[in-house]
């Protein structure tokens, strides 16, 4: 089984294209966090894990259907590259989150590949 971590515009708030097409070709989980820290890098978060005990990303965890190519079209979405990582501004990584019950599945997330030096840290989007 396949599933994927959202925090940010793919989030079922958004109606926008991309989070329509992850809800028609994916099942909603549950609301879960990830150990990581959240940036405001434009109109859209990014995060980057984190090994501080309580730096957690809210978001949302859902399952993919089956033999879908929805991580390839939201690769795109997302700007990662997988024949050239360092080159991405997201990266497409496996992490453990934890679901709402206290239960933890590992998920792909799309984590911010670039400088966060100069970005200011957010707890919401």
């Amino acid at each position: 089984m396949t599933y994927l971590f959202v925090y940010g515009s793919l989030k079922r708030k958004f109606d926008l294209p991309y989070a329509q097409l992850l809800r028609a070709n994916a099942g909603f989980v549950s609301e879960g966090a990830m150990h990581a820290i959240m940036y405001k890098i434009d109109n859209y978060p990014g995060a980057v894990e984190s090994a501080e005990v309580n730096a957690w990303v809210q978001g949302e965890i859902y399952l993919l259907k089956p033999d879908s190519d929805t991580l390839t079209v939201l690769d795109v979405y997302e700007g990662f590259l997988p024949m050239f990582p360092s080159q991405s501004e997201f990266v497409r990584k496996r992490v453990p989150a934890r679901l709402c019950d206290g239960n933890w599945l590992t998920c792909w997330v799309y984590l911010y590949n670039l400088d966060v030096s100069n970005l200011a840290r957010i707890h919401d989007f």
